[in-house]
């Protein structure tokens, strides 16, 4: 997995931690405000976010969100807190397939996701 991606999916998974905070104090969540919290407009938190790759976040902002959110430097390039250990299982098992077992597995995640999304 590329960093930026790492990044982009941990930035994610903090907004939807701060929503659901939000939303079990009875306050109802905005993007915006939570790109406040951390000095940015919505529409970037957007751009950082957004599955399209074209705004991705820097090492300098990395480190300047992880101050803001209260994280350790390099916490937005590490995996050690973000993989659970049945995924370090699938990842294990995975390296074990061959290429096209690999795609066949794709398609049905795919379908999968599509599915309960």
């Amino acid at each position: 997995m590329r960093i930026e991606k790492l990044r982009k999916l941990k930035l994610e998974n903090e907004y939807r931690d701060w929503e659901r905070q939000r939303m079990m104090d009875g306050l109802k969540p905005k993007k915006a405000d939570f790109a406040a919290e951390l000095d940015m407009s919505a529409s970037y938190l957007s751009q950082l976010t957004s599955d399209d790759g074209k705004t991705r976040m820097g090492a300098a902002k990395a480190r300047e969100l992880e101050k803001k959110l209260g994280k350790p430097d390099g916490w937005f390039d590490s995996f050690d807190d973000f993989l659970t250990d049945d995924a370090v299982e699938l990842a294990q098992k995975w390296m074990l397939l061959p290429g096209n077992a690999k795609e066949e597995i794709l398609d049905f995640l795919e379908m999968k996701v599509a599915k309960y999304s």
